[in-house]
């Protein structure tokens, strides 16, 4: 949901965002994880955990962080400072850039 609300154009855009512990970036939360998970593996179709310069670059154009800018809707992120799979850190970043 926060990359629909980040990329969307003015036909297909949103009133609002509301989502929880949503990863904003995946190159830092597959970087900090020690490569690609099985799930991420599939969902982008690579065959290894390394994470390469090409990589990297899908993960950073599938990344809601990527595309934060002036005008956007207001986002509402819900996160938990024990969550053990999207730090609690993470929507930080995504507010101040």
């Amino acid at each position: 949901m926060t990359l629909a609300g980040t990329r969307a154009d003015s036909d297909t855009s949103v009133q609002a965002v509301a989502a929880f512990a949503p990863p904003t970036d995946l190159v830092a939360d597959n970087e900090r994880r020690g490569g690609l998970s099985v799930s991420m593996r599939n969902l982008f179709g690579f065959d290894s955990t390394n994470l390469t310069d090409e990589v990297r670059a899908r993960l950073r154009e599938d990344s809601p962080l990527t595309y934060v800018h002036p005008g956007l809707p207001p986002f509402l992120i819900v996160q938990g400072s024990a969550d053990s799979t999207v730090p609690a850190i993470n929507p930080w970043h995504f507010r101040q850039d």
